[in-house]
């Protein structure tokens, strides 16, 4: 082998080896967001280690480059923002995640502006969460992103009521959602269920993400996006459904 063709073949190789470290550095990314979303109802402090130990494992090096994805897509996403604290010397660095989206004001300031179908927002936004968790969420999952937007369900809010009653019985009952509980662990998951799949375009939901996060077009979200395209594909969409049909 000439030396021409062993140049051109280390190029290959390195550029091959580029491209790689590039999907995996993408996933380990998307692996460590879903960790802090579920993880999200017990805590939203993380040690590096706990990080390391967890979801980085194998990067080493690259933990840095990692968690910068990791903030892109959180922010973006979630409305979340991810920041370093106890990273004096001596110290290990602890991450802190709290919420990034702006301030909206409280609906009740404007009564009249309230909307009547405001079961809706609360729809959408389970909706929107569970798209972009893949699909499933869990509940400690599901309740976190609710809390970061200012919605407790341990409380009764002014506007939404009772809201874990809701995602429970109303929403569960009328096959919006499907849920299941782990036997072993209790610990509940929550899907797009039956009505939802018929009745909520997730084409619409996934535009609806883009717009309000700034989160780029609805293809540029691989997955989803083809969950979607296969919703249209399989339901024969001729509009886009609006109708959600929750009220009692």
């Amino acid at each position: 082998m000439s030396q021409r063709s062993r140049s051109r073949k280390s190029q290959r190789s390195l550029s091959q080896a580029s491209h790689e470290n590039v999907a995996n550095t993408e996933e380990t990314a998307h692996n460590v967001v879903r960790y802090i979303i579920l993880r999200g109802g017990e805590h939203m402090r993380f040690s590096q280690s706990e990080l390391r130990r967890n979801v980085i494992s194998k990067f080493g090096g690259k933990h840095e480059e990692v968690v910068a994805k990791v903030r892109v897509i959180l922010k973006k996403v979630y409305g979340y923002n991810i920041m370093v604290c106890d990273a004096t010397k001596g110290k290990e660095k602890h991450y802190i995640v709290s919420n990034a989206l702006p301030y909206i004001n409280d609906p009740m300031e404007n009564p009249d502006e309230t909307p009547k179908d405001i079961s809706k927002v609360l729809i959408l936004l389970i909706l929107s969460h569970i798209l972009m968790s893949k699909n499933e969420v869990t509940d400690v999952s599901l309740y976190s992103f609710l809390k970061s937007v200012g919605i407790d369900v341990e409380l009764q809010h002014p506007l939404f009521g009772n809201v874990k009653e809701f995602v429970n019985k109303t929403l569960v009952k009328k096959q919006f959602l499907s849920s299941e509980i782990d036997v072993t662990s209790r610990r509940q998951t929550f899907n797009w269920g039956p009505a939802a799949e018929k009745e909520i375009s997730k084409m619409a939901v996934l535009e609806f993400v883009c717009k309000i996060y700034k989160a780029g077009q609805p293809k540029n979200w691989g997955y989803q996006f083809q969950l979607a395209t296969e919703q249209e594909f399989e339901n024969d969409l001729e509009t886009q459904p609006v109708a959600m049909g929750t009220e009692e």
